[in-house]
């Protein structure tokens, strides 16, 4: 894994990670899934741009093209579907954009789709993510509203070019939400004489068959096995398949049943296929299983998390795991995490603590201490931050002279604020040691001695040498090191 990780080309990183043992994902399965991740289609800006510079024929033949490559037998890619999902956002530039496109190309089945996919957008946010019972009525009723509006567009895409797939994807995923079973069973059945085995389709059609949604357990894994007769062209489908168990894992993860029926349901899921959500999900279950449900697996976890890091970027909470996770075994490793996390979310006072711990572990004091004196302002997080911002000054590399004026100060407010704690003893015995060699002040040496952890090695190992000490046998300052 360490060797992939230094690859900067994401497909070769991807290519060369090492596949989870005893996966049973289908032939062919990584490399269609490493080459997706990393699939470019034509940006909002770009399809602006032809659009401005009135080359509507050209967006045309780029959108076709697209479209060709989703039924090549040969060179099959899905890039149709992620062009058009670039307008299934609600920002303005998405509205603009795919209104002007409509206007300039009314027969385009492709601007019929851009837009059916800004408004199916639209009426997804009206409609949030919560419960009917929990949603407002208005809420609901503008949802409806505008999936009848996006409804339309996506049939007059597909009355243009029965094999636009996004349309059809789209129609079971509006009605999905809209409760209209009847449209729903209509586009699966039209999708299918097209193209049964389109990977899109088939994830709105699983999605449609969850409990959650107003389906069973029982439909999915028909929906399964109907999917697993076109693995062998379509590989992709195994994240599909995966489904009915990364489904229910995660609802018992949700209701926070840490059990090992949840973790087998999760390990099914990620030896089907390395579907991401299940990656996470089953990472955390492997850290939260209690004793009595086979233990916590930490190992596993950061296998696991790792795997997701492969194929997509990370979110905030796996790179702050993985920073954690690699931070004892590679600090270089854990840093990339950390700054990770950092970036995706700056407010996290833990992501701090992790990237200042690595960016010490890695002999860099000045760039730690910038990190740590944010993690300072978590209450949970200040008396370690000041004990590691101490603790680094006095010993900021291998072979490097103490900082010790840079030290001082934190150790003052470390001694303040936790005068009774053995650490804030200690830190200041090891100050004096570094400065004034075996010298060391009495009081200091009984007050640690008072208070030392015995269950800490560290701190056990210093009582004995301090304790010797009081006996006429000063320690060399050598034992401070850390």
């Amino acid at each position: 894994m360490r060797a992939a990780e230094r690859i900067d080309d994401r497909l070769q990183r991807c290519l060369a990670y090492p596949d989870l043992p005893g996966n049973r994902w289908p032939a062919g399965h990584v490399e269609a899934n490493c080459r997706y991740r990393v699939t470019e289609v034509v940006t909002l800006a770009e399809i602006d741009g032809y659009l401005q510079r009135g080359e509507v024929a050209v967006l045309e033949q780029v959108m076709s093209g697209y479209l060709a490559r989703h039924f090549s037998a040969a060179g099959h890619g899905d890039e149709i579907h992620l062009a058009i999902a670039r307008f299934s956002d609600v920002d303005d530039d998405a509205d603009r954009i795919s209104t002007r496109w409509l206007e300039l190309a009314p027969r385009s089945a492709f601007a019929h789709m851009a837009r059916a996919a800004h408004i199916h957008r639209l009426a997804r946010a009206a409609r949030g993510g919560a419960y009917v019972r929990d949603t407002p009525r208005e809420n609901m009723r503008r949802m409806s509203e505008l999936a009848a509006e996006a409804i339309p567009l996506y049939q007059q895409a597909i009355a243009i070019e029965p094999r636009a797939m996004p349309a059809y994807a789209g129609l079971i995923g509006i009605a999905r939400i809209d409760s209209r079973h009847e449209l729903l069973q209509q586009a699966v059945a039209s999708a299918s004489r097209q193209d049964p085995a389109c990977w899109h389709v088939a994830d709105q059609r699983m999605m449609s068959a969850t409990p959650r949604w107003g389906g069973s357990y029982e439909e999915m894994l028909a929906i399964a096995a109907e999917l697993s007769r076109h693995l062998d062209r379509r590989p992709l489908l195994a994240l599909t398949i995966a489904e009915p168990y990364a489904d229910r894992g995660e609802r018992l993860l949700a209701a926070k049943q840490y059990t090992r029926e949840a973790m087998q349901l999760l390990d099914i899921a990620i030896r089907t296929a390395p579907s991401q959500a299940a990656l996470v999900n089953a990472g955390e279950m492997a850290q939260k299983l209690p004793p009595e449900q086979g233990g916590a697996d930490h190992w596993k976890s950061m296998s696991l998390l790792l795997q997701r890091a492969r194929f997509t970027a990370v979110d905030a909470w796996t790179a702050r795991e993985l920073a954690w996770f690699l931070l004892g075994a590679d600090p270089s490793w854990s840093l990339r995490y950390a700054t990770r996390a950092v970036e995706l979310d700056p407010g996290n006072r833990w992501a701090h603590f992790l990237l200042a711990s690595a960016y010490k572990a890695t002999g860099q004091v000045d760039a730690a201490e910038k990190h740590y004196l944010v993690a300072i302002e978590d209450e949970a997080r200040h008396r370690e931050s000041l004990g590691e911002l101490a603790h680094m000054m006095l010993y900021p590399a291998p072979e490097a002279a103490p900082l010790l004026e840079r030290a001082r100060p934190y150790i003052e407010r470390f001694v303040a604020a936790y005068p009774d704690d053995s650490l804030a003893w200690l830190i200041q015995i090891e100050a004096e040691l570094l400065e004034n060699g075996d010298k060391v002040d009495g009081n200091l040496i009984r007050g640690f001695l008072a208070r030392a952890n015995l269950e800490d090695p560290r701190q056990a190992e210093w009582a004995r040498l301090l304790q010797a000490s009081l006996n006429d046998h000063a320690p060399s300052s050598k034992a401070a090191a850390p």
